[in-house]
């Protein structure tokens, strides 16, 4: 039986550009998608109600 690591070398830097790949579409998702174009970050930090304009400013503030 022949080592599978030897019978196919270049299987590593795939596996690396894979997760630096899905590293960066995490980080686009999260910063892009649901911070600036969703404003969804203000969720978290929920420091006054979310019942008027100026308090979800403040909050995303």
């Amino acid at each position: 039986m022949k080592d599978q690591s030897a019978a196919n070398p270049a299987i590593g830097p795939i596996i690396v550009a894979g997760v630096f790949l899905g590293l960066g579409l995490g980080g686009f998702v999260d910063g892009i998608l649901l911070h600036q174009i969703l404003q969804w970050h203000h969720m978290i930090s929920n420091l006054q109600p979310l019942t008027t304009i100026s308090n979800i400013d403040l909050n995303m503030l």
